[in-house]
Order: C-alpha cells, then structure tokens, then sequence
C-alpha cells in the first residue's frame, strides 16, 4: 500500500484550529494565565487544571474539584510581497499580493482556540483530570490567484486531543502525574495546478494537434486536493521536585503522535483544458494513505516565590521538529500530480521563556512575560505553506478572585515575527514555476478564562 506523509498540515484545535503561534506549528497557549507570562514556569507553576496539559503532575496541587475554561481571541495580520516570481518559462508571474487568510473557518484573520480542564482530587495523594486541547495547528488559505497559487491554496487540519491524567504525590517533595492522548485530526491540501503548461509540454513531446487549444500557460488553471482524517494515540507524563517552600522545579514530556491518515485526492481540470484528459473534467480521483508524525517535546521549568508579592518563572522547552523531512504525497493512481514529494529538512528547536506575577491584593494578581520561540524552518526551505520564522513574544495578564470558588484570568499576548520572511521556492521540477517574495506577519492574542473550585 502507497503511503501519504503529510506532516505539514497541522493543526487547528478542539472544536476548531486556527494558524500554530508557537514556531513550526505547535499551540502553546492552552491557558490565560500561562499566556499572561508568555508560557514560562507551566511545567512547575501548577496554578489550575490547565496543568494536565503543561505537567499532569501539577494536578497534585489542586486541593478541590476545579473546571478550568477558557478560550483565547486571535488576531493576525500578515502580508505577502512578491518580489518577482517567476513562471517555467521564466516570464514574469502574474498574480496578487495582498493578505493571508490565516483562519478558514471563519471570516477575516482572527479565530477562537478555546480549551478545557477538569480535575478530581481522590484522595490525599490521588488526582485525576481531563483535558481537551490540541498541541498542534495549522490552518491558511491563499485567494485563488495569488502568485504562489501553484506552491498553496490551502493548508489546514481540524482535530482535537482528549488527555484524561492522573497524578501522584507520595511525600512532600515528590508528584508524578501521567495522561493518555486521544487525538483526532482532518487535513486538507490543495493547490493550483497549471494544465495550460501541461498541455503546451504534451504538445512539444507528442505533437498532438488535440492539446493546441490548451497549450498556453497559466491560461487553464485546475485545481488539487487532498483530504483524510485519523484517530491516533500519545501520551504524556511528567515529575514536580518541592525544593523548598519558595522553589518548584518540573520536567514535563509530551510523546510523538503517529497518525495514519485515509482520505481521497482529487485533481479538477477546467472545461478549457480537459483535451488533456479526453474530455474528463474530473482528471484524476483515488483514495490516499499516509503517516504524520507529531514532533515530542520535552519541557523543564522553575518557579520561584521571592516574597508574599513576587513570584519568577522560566522555561526551556524542546521540540524534536527533525522528524519533518519532507512533505511525500502518493496514492494508488499513476497520476504524477497524486504522487510528488516536497523538501521540509527541519531542525529541533527551543523554545525560552521568562515571567514574572505580583499579587497586588487578595484579589488581583498581575503577570508579564518574555519568550523567543526558535524556528525549526531552514531559510532554504521555507515554503508557502507554513512561512514561519523566529518568534518574539510579550505579555501580560491578571488574575482578579472573585469569590473563593471563582476566578477569572485575562491575557494579552504580542508576537513579533521576525521582518521579511523570505521564500524563494521551487517545487515541482517539470513544471518549476518560482515563488519569489517576503512574509510580514505579527499576532495578537486576547485570552480569557474561569477557573471553579467545587470544595
């Protein structure tokens, strides 16, 4: 059986995913108050349930029943410049600059990542907790016309990931906490496809008088698309170390997610051009296969309580992105355009974040933070589909208590995207039109969540 590696189209979360703003497509921000000190110090912290996602072990620290929910407004603005594509022939390409559609599902660049947590303490050592999140997304479109409409139209995944955890404190230094991943994930890929110059190379190698019609490039624009979807399994576990009563050290693991996607391929030619096939419009239709690996991540982090006011967190987090080679598409049918492999060559990165809370009162707690967030994207391969680059983030948030049971968290995040993401791509050697341009993109972030404590 033919496989279909499509690790590139990540991930969209819960009941829907928008674009990854952490570097390559990971979704760090599954909580306002982790968001608020730029994601620093959540493998310690332990604040709420959202740490079944961070460390399962942090569940150890909630002392009562709590439902954390919440769901984070995301704002992008992003823009690509051509800077003289070209077609095969080496003309100049014709198309439109202009901005991304970095969120499918809804209308203009902004979406909802929402997320949820449960914990349930058993006993004195026992908790057990739920969480629904996703740690992966990816979700862009192109209009139709643009200059690398032949590179990418759209590239998304919707899914979600369910982790019931538990974890364990057997003395006053220790706990241990351990989750299972269930993960659903739906892709979609498509592109333009150029059977303008399709046909005019039929013409040249064939002479066949029936493909004259067509044979001018750029003038017969078809369309590909490859969908499939996936039920996969992960886990994660992680370990807290009490090293006094104003330190907390933890390390948190996140496992690799193999997906084995079934879906369909499906190549559409216009009216225009369908003398290449015939007079078939659809030109090629065939079930595909594939395997996606999600990269494992391995977390250490600290917090540090100065005093009765100030608190400090750092975090270093690792992501094995090296699993990402190269995007191969194949299927059962002899097409070419169904069978193509596509250069990813990506590297492990790290992630380094700072924060820092003051509890102003009993009932306000206010928090900043600073992270770089490494790319694992070597310049030489930064592609249409995912333009990433290095990352700067800066943060703030509060916590107001509104009664021993309820509390509310508020974020604001920046991320700085490194100026004049550059892409100079080629991918399909018969037919190489060039992508020849740079990406501005910069994100706003705006979380809020409710965290309840049933006693």
């Amino acid at each position: 059986m033919n496989k279909l590696s499509l690790p590139l189209l990540i991930l969209s979360i819960s009941l829907y995913i928008p674009v990854s703003y952490s570097a390559g497509f990971a979704i760090q921000e599954q909580s306002a108050s982790a968001l608020g000190r730029a994601i620093s110090g959540n493998a310690a912290i332990a604040e709420n349930a959202s740490t079944i996602f961070y460390n399962p072990a942090g569940l150890s620290y909630i002392q009562h029943r709590q439902l954390t929910f919440g769901s984070n407004f995301i704002i992008a603005d992003s823009q690509y410049t051509d800077n003289g594509s070209t077609t095969s022939l080496g003309t100049p390409m014709p198309g439109r600059e202009g901005d991304i559609n970095f969120f499918v599902n809804n209308s203009g660049n902004y979406a909802f990542l929402p997320s949820f947590f449960y914990a349930h303490r058993l006993n004195q050592q026992w908790v057990a907790g739920i969480g629904v999140t996703s740690p992966y997304g990816l979700s862009n479109e192109y209009d139709d016309d643009w200059f690398g409409r032949y590179h990418a139209i759209r590239s998304s995944l919707i899914g979600f990931n369910i982790n019931p955890s538990i974890a364990f404190k057997p003395n006053e230094k220790f706990s241990i906490g351990f989750g299972i991943s269930s993960q659903y994930s739906e892709i979609e890929l498509s592109n333009a496809v150029d059977f303008g110059s399709l046909c005019a190379g039929e013409v040249l190698l064939t002479g066949n008088p029936a493909l004259a019609s067509c044979a001018t490039p750029l003038a017969h624009d078809g369309k590909l698309i490859i969908d499939g979807d996936d039920w996969a399994w992960g886990y994660n576990f992680g370990v807290i170390y009490q090293a006094n009563n104003a330190t907390r050290l933890g390390m948190a693991y996140r496992s690799m997610i193999a997906h084995n996607f079934k879906g369909r391929g499906n190549v559409t030619i216009p009216d225009s051009a369908t003398a290449i096939n015939n007079g078939v419009t659809d030109y090629s239709s065939a079930d595909t296969f594939g395997s996606l690996r999600l990269p494992e991540t391995i977390s250490a982090s600290i917090f540090h309580q100065l005093d009765t006011k100030w608190s400090l967190t750092g975090d270093i987090t690792w992501t094995k992105w090296s699993r990402f080679q190269s995007l191969d598409i194949q299927s059962e049918s002899t097409n070419p355009l169904l069978n193509t492999s596509e250069l990813q060559n990506w590297k492990n990165s790290f992630r380094l974040s700072i924060g820092m809370d003051y509890r102003y009162s009993a009932k306000w707690t206010f928090r900043t933070g600073f992270a770089y967030d490494e790319t694992p994207i070597r310049k030489a391969e930064r592609g249409a589909r995912i333009p990433g680059g290095d990352r700067r983030w800066i943060s703030i948030g509060s916590t107001y208590t509104l009664s021993p049971q309820w509390q509310i968290d508020m974020a604001y995040a920046h991320v700085f995207f490194r100026d004049n993401l550059q892409v100079n791509s080629i991918l399909d050697p018969q037919l190489p039109h060039q992508l020849n341009g740079e990406y501005n993109v910069s994100t706003d972030i705006i979380s809020i969540q409710l965290n309840w404590s049933i006693e």
